[in-house]
């Protein structure tokens, strides 16, 4: 019997700050902080956080809409800001944070304050700045096309992508299935 790969916990303040860090780094280097650009980034860095360190960096549940995958509870708060509808269930903590330090006008996100770095590890900001430094320039339509992975293609337009089907667009899948299965395969949990 396989033991399934449960999602991993959503953390509010993990997804202000990396939200923050893209857009500052992304207005340094002079790219268009679009809310496409903004997720696609996230995405991307969560990807590869995931393939090295076996852990997503928010821990946010991804959508397969028309342009990629988008962090849901990250949208959510981004439209909220801007006053539009919400259609999934949001965080609040997360939305009082980005009412607090975020600007939307139209499809740009602006930084109203610094990220609060201490909510992000050194492997976080890591994947953050190769994912902003490899990706950040691209355009609408090369962020879109990088975004629509085997994950995004298997999805029904609208639903959710697993976990699962994330891991399976990297090129360590069988061992990061078998450590997000059990992380702990010499105990019966996780370290007291």
């Amino acid at each position: 019997m396989t033991s399934q790969i449960l999602d991993q916990q959503f953390n509010a303040s993990a997804a202000l700050a990396a939200v923050l860090l893209i857009i500052k780094r992304c207005r340094e280097l002079r790219y268009d902080t679009t809310r496409h650009r903004v997720l696609k980034l996230l995405y991307l860095a969560e990807k590869l956080h995931l393939e090295r360190y076996g852990r997503l960096i928010v821990g946010d549940r991804y959508y397969a809409l028309e342009h990629g995958p988008v962090a849901t509870h990250v949208y959510d708060a981004i439209k909220s800001v801007a006053g539009e509808r919400v259609y999934h269930l949001s965080n609040q903590d997360l939305e009082d944070g980005f009412k607090r330090c975020i600007e939307v006008k139209g499809r740009y996100l602006t930084a109203l304050c610094e990220p609060n770095l201490d909510n992000l590890s050194d492997s976080d900001i890591s994947c953050l700045e190769e994912a902003i430094g490899k990706y950040g320039a691209l355009s609408f339509g090369k962020l879109t096309d990088l975004s629509h992975d085997d994950a995004w293609r298997q999805t029904v337009d609208g639903s959710p992508i697993s976990l699962e089907q994330i891991v399976r667009t990297l090129p360590n899948v069988e061992v990061l299935l078998d450590y997000l299965r059990d992380p702990y395969p010499d105990r019966n949990g996780p370290p007291n």
